[in-house]
């Protein structure tokens, strides 16, 4: 009897690790829940996963990058600049603070300079293209699809920036 309750107690212990080990991180799940309602053009359900997770995570760097990008693609300004001053506010020199900055400023105020770019490459007019760039992000390649843009229209061919 004694042998079958360590045999049990064995089995029942193997069982509880393995299923650890699968268990999904539940700030993950929240996170590809999020990109699973981008991805089917659900900014609402989308933005309501981001937020679940910032109650149980406050401040969570990848929640609150997301979001924000999030809110600027949705065309909430003011709610995306609140969110980007929380990020700075924690940390400034963050790759999250700076993708969300150049975003915000390259879909609002800058969003012609942007366009002229984006024009000239079009009409093939690479080096005006590369130098209106390098003007527009003078401090180069930003973390995000702005810094892929600015490596394919200036040819900086260097480390992309980590998030």
């Amino acid at each position: 009897m004694r042998g079958a309750l360590s045999l049990g107690a064995v089995l029942l212990a193997l069982a509880l690790r393995a299923a650890g080990q699968d268990a999904v991180d539940p700030a993950q799940g929240l996170l590809d829940s999020a990109a699973q309602w981008e991805a089917q053009h659900r900014p609402d359900l989308a933005r309501l996963a981001l937020q679940k997770l910032l109650l149980s995570k406050p401040g969570d760097p990848e929640a609150s990058r997301r979001l924000g990008l999030l809110e600027i693609h949705s065309g909430n300004i003011a709610e995306a600049q609140q969110i980007l001053a929380a990020v700075q506010a924690r940390n400034p020199q963050s790759a999250a603070a700076q993708e969300l900055a150049v975003t915000l400023r390259l879909e609002t105020r800058d969003r012609l300079k942007l366009a002229t770019v984006r024009r000239l490459v079009e009409t093939g007019r690479q080096a005006e293209a590369a130098q209106a760039m390098r003007e527009l992000l003078p401090d180069g390649p930003p973390p995000g699809p702005y810094g892929e843009e600015y490596r394919r229209v200036v040819g900086d061919r260097g480390p992309a920036p980590t998030s």
